[in-house]
């Protein structure tokens, strides 16, 4: 190792806590604290003028000092020089001693740290008996190399002796080897291997141990009595972990030293120099041979534990392989077998072999059986190694037989063993591999007839390169091309180049060829575009790629099926001029034009009243609906189709609409009154009519369309027609129809009153027409204030008036002739003028009898008569002096 290599820290002390490695200063610190008190605690138990049994101070220098370099071997050489120069000072050494014995302990912890690293690279541990002799050969080493050099350097202060030479030798090497062998092992977090002793048993040996050390060092410090604890201490290290027995000999150094430093100890006799190296000596044997014994009983351990975990190991493999294997001794006897064997061959040992002529055994594919002799397994016993051979094999398990590959070879040999001439066969069943063989046949059979019925369908597969690898006879007739012509030329051939990088284009790809090669490999994608046929034309079509893979799942190529699209786009091309045309009718129509979503309405589908479908909201609006609308055109798609109804008409809306939403009624037309944007009421007439979209949701196409000004001007139409145009009162028309429905009812009295102005003549030669014309409308108000509510005043023309009481008796009829008499009697004024007119009036009163009493026999026709007899009855009271009443009959 080079001498600048620096062992990491963590390599060189076990479980050293990170903060010292990460903190450089720390670590000199911490060690250098560990130094002082090593000196203090050696110097507390030591004898005037020699050192003392053991000191924990040369095995702080070989940590302190492991794994350095050059750069810091000085730095830190030169700190433990000062702190235990220091520290030996202050205790009482004189200056020169205790330079002395620091450079001394220098040089001790700089050889043992640099000799263990030469045994072991890979840092300080203590797992194995080699770790021992490598901590011992450390710790010796640098015990021999600092021995010169503490006699050297005492020499200058005493004289020299050998027996400190020895001492030192002693001293260090047992103080490295024990205070290390307990900081490795107490440091080690590994398993130690399972303890031996039992809790009575381990009782019985700490009773034994400290009976021994208290004869041995306090109640008989004898030699003899001493070598009890040896046995003690090897049962020890044959019977505890390592960490007790790591323990152990740090109580056991504990007690030595106290014993030396008390005098309690069975070598009190010798000089003190000499008591204190042969504790040392005793130490030292006892801790070497009870580690040794410890670590190579842990050795053992290891070794057996790591054989039965392989043991296991191999047993879980052999017992997981799949396939059936069998182990045979040379006679053929069976020695092992898994599981796959035990299923496959059911009882018997190895078909056919031990019973040839059993039911039983190994057959060729073609069913005739396979003699012993040439049995896979019996070739094999006789060294002739089979590899693959297929058959049959029936057995117990298997009466029908498994389709399996037999391979078997010989066993190397192993003498004295029970497999030695053996064999071992291996059967691999391929009765699934075979039936997937065969469906995959029918499989391919099935794709084969499928590629060859799909004519109307262009089926194109290429690899991965882009080339055509298939192409069937549906592309054969859509495309003109021979599949001989085509198969192995680019795709791309097939296909018009601008189509291809325009699709390439929006998929995000620079190469077209990429939408059939890796880079499409996403999953299928379908896409139009436009097929070359061999005659040169274009051909546009549908096409979906999808990724082909093989077993392993490796993208094997593409599949592409193409189909013609040309009806298609002819249809989508007439729906979408359809929808154009539409769209035109529907935004720019005059009439108000909205589609409207069907609601199921609150009564759901029952009967009950207002139940079934209503109209709900708006979907769609033209521009023409504004003038219906109280919204802006863009609010109305979600708006209630009600909510634009005049609220008092809103409920016959929704019930004159609800048949068809229904679908009992296929159209409406009617009436409404809606709210325009201004708040004035507009009349529109609906039309409506239910449709159903593509998803199948019925919707209702309303028609709206502005009718005010029209219905305005029937009204009118209608009241000219039906009313005299001078007066305003119904005319001869809507008199004879309102009586003839009066006639019509059974039971119904009626009262009818026929009235000729007398003097009219008169005053309208005189006065003019126009004063005549304002007669006749002042006549007209006077006989509206005649009759009762519900009566009806009609002039029949000229000065000639009817007035019609329906549900009136004789007496009322009568009644409301006199007060025309009253009304008329009075002189009316005009433009200066004072005219007096008077009236003749005939009266018919009707009794409510029926309609067979006309003359015709019809409603009509007994109107007409009644208003003739009461024309009649007028000329009766003209006939008797004017001025008078006259009903008829009487």
């Amino acid at each position: 190792m080079d001498e600048e290599e620096v062992v990491p820290l963590h390599h060189a002390v076990p479980d050293e806590p990170t903060v010292l490695s990460r903190r450089p200063v720390l670590r000199e610190g911490v060690f250098a604290a560990l130094t002082a008190l090593g000196v203090l605690a050696g110097q507390a138990v030591s004898f005037p003028q020699t050192l003392p049994v053991v000191s924990p101070v040369p095995a702080v220098a070989v940590l302190w000092l492991t794994g350095s370099s050059r750069s810091r071997w000085a730095l830190r050489t030169g700190a433990l020089v000062c702190v235990a120069a220091v520290v030996l000072h202050l205790t009482g050494e004189s200056p020169a001693a205790a330079l002395a014995l620091a450079l001394a302990l220098a040089v001790q912890g700089l050889a043992s740290a640099r000799t263990y690293r030469r045994l072991r690279p890979d840092g300080l541990r203590l797992r194995t008996a080699s770790d021992l002799w490598s901590l011992a050969a450390g710790a010796a080493a640098g015990a021999v190399v600092s021995t010169p050099v503490v006699l050297l350097a005492s020499a200058a202060v005493e004289p020299l002796h050998l027996s400190d030479a020895v001492h030192w030798l002693l001293h260090e090497t047992l103080s490295v080897f024990l205070v290390l062998a307990a900081v490795l092992r107490g440091g080690h977090h590994g398993a130690d291997g399972p303890p031996g002793a039992r809790a009575l048993e381990r009782c019985a040996v700490a009773a034994t141990l400290a009976l021994t050390y208290v004869g041995t060092f306090w109640l008989r410090p004898d030699v003899s009595v001493a070598f009890l604890l040896l046995p003690v201490v090897v049962w020890v290290a044959l019977r505890e972990s390592l960490r007790a027995v790591t323990v152990h000999l740090v109580l056991l150094a504990v007690a030595v030293v106290v014993a030396v430093r008390l005098g309690h100890h069975p070598w009190q006799h010798l000089p003190t120099g000499a008591q204190v190296v042969i504790a040392e000596a005793f130490l030292g044997a006892l801790v070497l041979t009870t580690l040794l014994l410890a670590l190579s009983r842990a050795d053992e351990e290891r070794s057996a534990r790591h054989a039965h975990e392989q043991a296991d190991l191999l047993g879980a493999v052999f017992a997981s392989i799949s396939d059936a294997v069998t182990v045979v001794d040379a006679r053929g006897n069976l020695l092992l077998r898994n599981r796959a064997a035990d299923d496959l061959f059911g009882g018997v040992s190895i078909p056919g072999m031990a019973d040839p002529s059993s039911a039983h055994g190994f057959f060729r594919l073609d069913g005739t059986r396979v003699d012993r002799a040439d049995l896979p397994v019996v070739r094999a016993l006789h060294g002739r190694p089979v590899v693959g051979v297929e058959g049959r094999l029936v057995s117990p398990a298997h009466p029908d037989g498994q389709v399996v590959s037999v391979s078997a070879h010989p066993l190397p040999p192993a003498p004295g063993a029970a497999w030695d001439g053996g064999a071992v066969a291996a059967l691999h069943d391929l009765t699934a591999l075979r039936a997937a063989t065969e469906e995959v046949a029918r499989a391919h059979d099935l794709i084969a007839g499928v590629l060859d019925a799909a004519t109307e369908h262009a089926i194109v597969a290429v690899d991965t390169t882009g080339r055509i690898t298939l192409f069937n006879e549906g592309a054969e007739r859509m495309l003109g091309w021979d599949a001989r012509e085509v198969i192995g030329r680019p795709v791309d051939d097939l296909h018009e180049p601008g189509d291809l990088q325009a699709l390439a284009h929006r998929a995000g790809l620079d190469d077209p060829a990429d939408l059939f090669t890796t880079s499409g490999a996403g999953g299928a994608h379908t896409f139009r575009c436009r097929y070359r046929r061999r005659d040169g034309s274009l051909l546009t079509v549908s096409l979906t790629s999808a990724p082909l893979h093989d077993g392993d799942g490796r993208l094997g190529g593409f599949m592409t099926l193409a189909s013609d699209i040309t009806a298609q786009l002819d249809a989508e091309q007439r729906i979408a001029e359809s929808e154009a045309l539409f769209r035109a009718a529907f935004e720019r129509n005059p009439t108000g034009i909205v589609l409207v979503a069907v609601d199921p309405g609150p009564g759901g589908g029952g009967d009950g009243p207002g139940a079934g479908p209503v109209p709900g909201r708006i979907l769609r609006a033209n521009r023409s609906m504004r003038g219906f609308a109280r919204h802006p055109q863009a609010s109305l798609p979600g708006t209630p189709l009600v909510d634009l109804v005049e609220p008092a008409a809103a409920a016959a809306f929704t019930a004159q609409l609800r048949p068809v939403a229904a679908g009992t009624r296929p159209a409406v037309t009617f009436d409404s009154t809606f709210l325009s944007a201004g708040g004035r009421p507009v009349v529109g007439e609906v039309t409506a009519t239910l449709l159903h979209s593509r998803v199948g949701e019925p919707m209702l196409l309303c028609l709206l369309e502005d009718v005010g000004e029209q219905r305005a001007a029937e009204a009118a139409l209608a009241h000219q027609a039906r009313h005299d145009a001078l007066t305003g009162l119904a005319n001869r028309t809507l008199l004879r129809e309102r009586l003839a429905r009066e006639v019509a009812v059974r039971g119904r009295r009626l009262g009818l009153l026929y009235v000729d102005l007398d003097g009219f003549k008169a005053v309208n030669d005189s006065a003019g027409h126009a004063a005549g014309d304002q007669l006749l409308v002042v006549v007209a108000s006077a006989l509206g204030g005649c009759v009762r509510a519900g009566d009806t005043v009609a002039r029949l023309g000229g000065d000639e008036f009817a007035l019609l009481c329906p549900g009136a008796t004789r007496a009322e009829t009568v009644a409301v002739g006199q007060r025309v008499l009253d009304a008329l009697e009075r002189p009316i004024v005009l433009d200066g003028i004072h005219a007096r007119v008077g009236a003749s009036i005939g009266v018919r009163w009707f009794a409510g009898t029926s309609g067979a009493e006309a003359a015709d026999g019809g409603p009509d026709a007994s109107a007409e008569r009644l208003l003739d007899e009461a024309d009649a009855a007028m000329y009766a009271a003209k006939r008797a002096g004017k001025g008078r009443i006259v009903v008829h009959g009487e």
